[in-house]
């Protein structure tokens, strides 16, 4: 399962969606650790997810993304 992109992409956007207020915590959904989520993003997008590639973008221009960006040009 750790390399199911869109797995990883799902796991790790839930982390961010969770932490900005997205996700109501009556779902009782639990979700990993924001480092984690940044780990799984990064997987992901090595791994060719669009998806995962996009969100890393958008939290970079929002000054969300504390990491160097990965080689996104798979």
């Amino acid at each position: 399962m750790d390399e199911d992109p869109r797995g990883l992409f799902v796991t790790g956007a839930a982390a961010y969606l969770k932490w900005q207020g997205d996700l109501s915590d009556s779902l009782g959904l639990t979700t990993v650790s924001r480092d984690e989520a940044d780990i799984m993003l990064l997987r992901a997008a090595e791994l060719g997810n669009p998806d995962a590639r996009q969100l890393i973008l958008c939290l970079h221009k929002n000054n969300c993304w504390h990491h160097s960006l990965p080689t996104l040009n798979r």
